[in-house]
């Protein structure tokens, strides 16, 4: 009686091995997806969920960017700034680091941080030196730069005015 071995063929092995980190990927996939329709319907706690979720599986810079566009969505700025500077650092796309400088421009702009956000803006302009929309971005933050720099010149000169009144009095009483 002869035993009989059944030979798998070397496809099999290979799709043992390969399988874990296929379905991670897909998994991260389809997660990635999931997330972008809900930010499609603007819900955009679920689709925070599933960027974070996607994260877990693996860091991207499309997913911390897409993170970034879901928390800025809820209005936290801190958080949305952190995930485009990290979408940045991610990335050696020119394309992309554009985008996640113009967002992280937009988030500082919203915070009234005006200097980060011509910083973020020109380094977005780095990159893509023909983006329009971050052109007129860059004009409006320096604008904005420009008033909230003579608004401060004004309450110093106020407070400098103040403080001399206030010696000036005190130095009348004290001659009185």
């Amino acid at each position: 009686a002869a035993i009989s071995l059944q030979v798998l063929p070397l496809g099999f092995f290979l799709f043992l091995f390969i399988s874990p980190q296929i379905l991670q990927a897909q998994s991260e996939h389809s997660l990635l997806r999931d997330g972008d329709t809900s930010y499609k319907n603007e819900d955009y706690a679920a689709a925070e969920e599933n960027y974070r979720r996607a994260l877990e599986k693996k860091k991207s810079s499309k997913a911390n960017y897409n993170l970034g566009n879901s928390v800025y969505r809820q209005n936290r700025l801190d958080e949305a700034i952190k995930e485009y500077a990290t979408a940045a650092e991610r990335t050696d796309n020119a394309n992309l680091k554009s985008k996640d400088y113009h967002n992280l421009g937009n988030a500082y702009y919203q915070k009234q941080e005006f200097e980060n956000s011509v910083n973020a803006f020109k380094n977005a302009l780095r990159h893509n030196p023909s983006d329009y929309q971050t052109q007129y971005n860059l004009a409006q933050a320096q604008r904005q730069l420009q008033i909230q720099q003579q608004q401060q010149q004004q309450q110093n000169q106020d407070q400098e005015s103040d403080d001399q009144d206030q010696r000036n009095q005190d130095q009348q009483q004290q001659e009185q």
